[in-house]
């Protein structure tokens, strides 16, 4: 797996992708590209977060 940021539209985006290269998920547009970074970093640190199910 590994992590792709771009921008489009004046907004940085992130994409987290299998060995297959399809989306499993993805961040919202940040203004700044340090913003879409850190967001990388949370979901990088919420490894051992529990799931909850509704």
């Amino acid at each position: 797996m590994y992590y792709e940021v771009f921008q489009r539209g004046g907004l940085w985006y992130w994409h987290l992708k299998g060995g297959n290269n399809e989306i499993i998920a993805n961040g919202e547009g940040y203004t700044a590209k340090s913003s879409a970074l850190h967001a990388i970093s949370l979901v990088k640190a919420s490894q051992n977060a529990p799931v909850y199910e509704r």
